[in-house]
């Protein structure tokens, strides 16, 4: 995916334009954005048939379009090796709150309800480990966080006494919100109002492609484009909600798919092969800078220790 680079650190630019255009409180962080990826290296074939980038320098603010791109594509892989390692099946669920809460306090009580809920006496003995990860879109009646959940079940999980209807999944997301804020009365008044008139809250699926699950739970750390598209009032709410806020999780059998030391250059993408893979020739290690919308050679190679600095 070297070609989604140069894509990508154009929105890195739009995107620290308008964090520069909150004020002070962003102008370092806009100022890292603007930076990001600055400078690439990669592994090509001379004949131009293999190109895979090794080595970058990257802000990783969860704002920045080249990192929230790089920590999915990270995550996903984390995730696929995880549910590979630990076999058994896996369903989906995704979770919702209503769209009146700010967005910070509904983050807060969607967290803390999903951990409530995995934590349920009634799944235990059922759910092995899962990766939950946050979602935030922005409709017409403002913000609509949700969780999606992927959790790992015993092959005969679909077949036995142990399988959860879902609308008994819908009533222990309703128990464990009201355990997780109390105080939100008006919230879950009217979240049990909407249940009432049959609207979905919960929905659960069975996993039929494992890997390509990893890549959909893990897309949802960030999408760049909803960002961009923001009124500048609405990303600044967003940065503020999400600051310390733990949109992606992994526990059990699928801790190791957790965000702690992740590379966002994935070992998958710097395989150390010496030949291309279509022609045989030898690859090179190639320095790029990105100037006027596009990647071009390096006139000189890079230090990238000083890089690293920067």
């Amino acid at each position: 995916n070297s070609e989604k680079w140069p894509e990508k650190k154009l929105a890195a630019g739009k995107m620290a334009v308008r964090m520069a255009q909150l004020g002070e409180p962003y102008a370092k962080r806009a100022e890292r954005v603007a930076g990001c990826a600055g400078a690439l290296q990669t592994r090509s074939c001379p004949d131009g048939h293999h190109n895979r980038v090794v080595r970058a320098v990257l802000c990783k603010d969860r704002a920045c379009p080249v990192c929230s791109w790089r920590r999915s594509r990270a995550l996903g892989a984390r995730a696929a090796d995880a549910m590979a390692a630990a076999g058994g099946r896996y369903i989906m669920i995704s979770l919702t709150i209503p769209h009146v809460l700010p967005l910070k306090d509904g983050l807060k009580l969607l967290c803390k309800a999903a951990g409530n809920l995995m934590r349920s006496p009634r799944l235990r003995g059922i759910v092995g480990g899962y990766i939950r990860t946050v979602e935030i879109t922005q409709g017409r009646n403002g913000w609509h966080p949700h969780v999606h959940v992927l959790a790992r079940v015993e092959e005969s999980y679909f077949r036995s006494a142990l399988y959860v209807l879902e609308s008994e999944w819908a009533d222990l997301w309703m128990a464990a919100l009201e355990k997780s804020d109390k105080k939100a009365g008006m919230a879950i008044g009217m979240y049990l109002e909407t249940l009432q008139r049959g609207a979905p809250i919960v929905d659960v699926r069975a996993v039929v492609d494992g890997g390509g699950a990893a890549a959909e739970v893990a897309k949802y750390v960030s999408k760049s484009a909803d960002l961009l598209a923001l009124h500048l009032d609405q990303l600044a709410e967003w940065l503020d909600a999400v600051r310390g806020a733990r949109l992606w999780t992994a526990a059990g059998c699928l801790k190791t798919a957790n965000e702690e030391n992740l590379d966002l250059i994935h070992e998958a993408e710097t395989e150390a092969a010496e030949l291309c893979p279509v022609c045989g020739a030898r690859l090179q290690l190639v320095d790029w800078i990105f100037s006027g919308g596009e990647y071009s050679p390096a006139p000189a190679p890079l230090n990238w220790w000083e890089k690293r600095r920067e």
